[in-house]
């Protein structure tokens, strides 16, 4: 069959055309109920401590309004970029009921999502011989993380609006 012979040849555009991925009803959803977070890269060079880079946008959307809640610009996206994204979010609307972000060691990190804890040689955390967890930015907000499945952009929502925000910038001088 076709989609047979474009598997042997071109896994991306069979990927694109015939994997299967979750549609979600975003209309279901209440406002400020699921926060989609990520980061890239700005096509536009910026002065940065006298030389040029290509800085990052850590930036959080919320699910139903379609709306950038947080974001910043930073040279190298980290933990503390994505904190203070969250702490903008939190500030101007108030937590989320749902986190749903990347799988990258910087949203997976105890900062943001926190640490489990661990058991002492068979000992149980209830029992107070192990350590107790670390609830990270959005545990200690009340929120429920999820973390988007490996190498699937089309499961978050914000990156086809990273792609129309990268569209506006072509005139900008120092475009890349």
């Amino acid at each position: 069959t076709k989609a047979q012979q474009l598997l042997i040849r071109n896994k991306e555009a069979w990927d694109r055309l015939y994997s299967p991925f979750v549609r979600r009803d975003w209309d279901a959803c209440e406002l400020n109920e699921v926060w989609v977070a990520d980061s890239k890269q700005i096509d536009v060079a910026c002065l940065y401590r006298k030389r040029a880079i290509f800085p990052w946008l850590v930036a959080i959307l919320e699910a139903k309004s379609r709306k950038y809640v947080g974001s910043i610009l930073v040279p190298t996206p980290n933990s503390l970029a994505i904190g203070q994204a969250i702490c903008y979010a939190v500030s101007q609307i108030g937590p989320p009921k749902t986190f749903y972000c990347d799988r990258g060691k910087d949203y997976k990190g105890s900062m943001i999502a926190g640490k489990k804890a661990k058991n002492v040689k068979g000992n149980s955390v209830e029992d107070g011989a192990g350590e107790a967890p670390i609830m990270g930015i959005l545990g200690e907000l009340g929120c429920e993380t999820f973390f988007a499945a490996p190498y699937n952009a089309r499961e978050k929502i914000i990156e086809a609006n990273f792609g129309i925000f990268t569209d506006r910038l072509t005139a900008l001088p120092g475009y890349r």
